[in-house]
């Protein structure tokens, strides 16, 4: 036996009600396959004050689950009417399952006279929110954790494997020490494997954004739900990817339904996709900006033998700012880096190549660097396949480490400027060749400084407070400036980042 119980209060008088819409309760086997016929529940007459109902069932025999569907075409609101329900509860044995989940859907359905008819479902979870591990976003697009800047540095596709020793926990390790902060792997099946990644990625204080167990494109809004209510209070986690390559295989308004659906029961992470972005005029993202919270462009130019595009990533970088612009809205940007050869590229990029990507995907907006990929297989190879390689991804994650409180301080009021003495002031794909982004940190100021040309440049440059002695990070030298201004030289595609302390007031 189960008892149905319910409180409700309102101006409705449901003894006479049509019952051609009223469902009821209904039992389901394992299967989901209906038992039996719905049963009718008796909503009772109007009452405006709060009072309890109940109902006594039998429940048919295989019975695994039930739902309860209140709803009715007879009568109609009219005037002020109203009807309120709370606390709906069905009590009776109930042997425990792992992995139950209390989730809800709440389906609204509305129709005017002329047949017109629209509704929405509204997924409810009810459990405890997370004790920590908050993410959100600050107004400029930063990654917020528990209300503290964070500022991903994140790898692809990280999966187990020989080199690995088979295990999340070995990989992790590797990762972290070197600087990393962020992981993602495509392995959506949800068994051991994952498991194991969350505890290696808490035990490591790294963080993790995944696709649910079904997929990342999926139009599967109840599927995606169902991994998000198991999974919404891990400690490790930090976004849901939901879709990769975008525009190739979903629908905008598609993605985003997914999007608010998840928000609905997990405000407490964030929703990210990636898509390519780097053509001129490339509007993938655009029509996308409102279907996830942050956005992953692919930055992959370095496609032929000895052809360089460096400056595509600037270009990639100005689609977003044009997408934003149209949108009014700023989102979070995790720069994803090219860091491989095969699927198509014919070549790794070089280290002079590797940096500058990076170094102009954050002067121009990124609020996060990730790569692509640490998978290789076959004629496809992510940076481990490379011992050279390898080691020159592990130390830029290193160098990103040690800047990344500075990369998060909201960009000063003071601007820098620099002046091409020798050189080509246009560079590759016809962009500037000097390219600036000042940061400010208590009394210390950091430049970051890129050439995008294939060319060397001598460049005067001039920021607030620029005077005395200035290091140059990761390089083990200093430059005197004077009356705000220093004169350096750039190699082709050379990034200088310059620090100086601001004079007493």
């Amino acid at each position: 036996l189960y008892r149905w119980s319910i409180w409700l209060r309102g101006t409705m008088d449901f003894r006479h009600v049509d019952h051609t819409y009223t469902k009821g309760l209904c039992w389901f086997d394992g299967s989901g396959k209906p038992l039996g016929n719905p049963l009718r529940l008796d909503l009772g007459s109007a009452d405006p004050q709060w009072h309890k109902i109940q109902q006594t069932f039998r429940a048919p025999a295989n019975a695994e689950f039930a739902v309860i569907s209140l709803g009715w075409d007879n009568p109609n609101f009219t005037g002020n009417d109203t009807v309120e329900f709370a606390d709906a509860r069905l009590d009776g044995p109930h042997p425990p399952r792992p992995g139950t989940i209390n989730m809800h859907h709440l389906r609204i359905t509305a129709a005017d006279f002329a047949g017109n008819h629209m509704s929405e479902t509204c997924p409810i979870l009810i459990r405890k929110p997370p004790a920590s591990g908050h993410v959100s976003l600050r107004d400029d697009g930063v990654t917020l954790i528990d209300g503290k800047p964070f500022f991903p540095i994140g790898i692809y596709s990280v999966s187990k494997r020989k080199d690995n020793d088979f295990s999340f926990d070995h990989a992790l390790k590797e990762l972290h020490a070197a600087g990393f902060n962020t992981v993602h792997t495509y392995t959506t099946e949800r068994s051991g494997d994952i498991a194991e990644l969350y505890a290696a990625a808490a035990k490591y204080g790294m963080k993790l954004f995944l696709a649910p167990a079904t997929g990342a494109n999926s139009t599967s809004v109840r599927g995606a739900l169902m991994t998000v209510a198991e999974e919404c209070n891990e400690p490790a986690l930090l976004a849901w990817y939901l879709a990769d390559d975008t525009a190739s295989y979903i629908a905008p308004e598609t993605l985003e339904l997914v999007h608010r659906a998840i928000h609905r029961i997990d405000p407490y992470h964030i929703t990210v996709q990636a898509d390519g972005c780097s053509a001129p005029g490339d509007d993938r993202y655009q029509r996308f900006i409102n279907a996830t919270d942050g956005f992953l462009p692919e930055l992959y130019p370095i496609r032929n033998p000895s052809g360089n595009h460096v400056a595509s990533v600037i270009q990639g970088m100005k689609n977003i700012q044009n997408a934003w612009k149209a949108a009014k809205r700023i989102t979070p940007v995790w720069a994803i880096i090219q860091d491989f050869e095969g699927w198509g590229w014919a070549r790794y990029p070089t280290d002079a190549e590797q940096r500058c990507m990076i170094y102009l995907a954050i002067i121009h907006g990124a609020q996060g660097i990730t790569w692509y990929t640490y998978a290789y297989r076959d004629d496809k190879h992510g940076a481990p396949w490379h011992p050279d390689r390898w080691a020159y991804l592990k130390k830029m994650a290193g160098e990103l480490a040690a800047l990344q409180t500075v990369l998060t301080t909201r960009d000063p009021v003071g601007k820098a400027t620099g002046t091409i003495l020798d050189g080509p002031k246009v560079g590759d794909l016809q962009f500037p060749s000097l390219n600036l982004r000042l940061k400010k940190l208590g009394n210390e100021w950091t430049l970051l400084a890129a050439n995008s040309a294939h060319e060397s440049l001598r460049v005067t440059l001039r920021a607030p407070g620029l005077d005395g002695k200035v290091r140059v990070l990761f390089e083990d030298r200093t430059l005197p400036a004077k009356q705000g201004r220093l004169t350096d030289r750039f190699a082709p595609l050379a990034v200088h980042l310059y620090r100086w302390k601001a004079a007493p007031p």
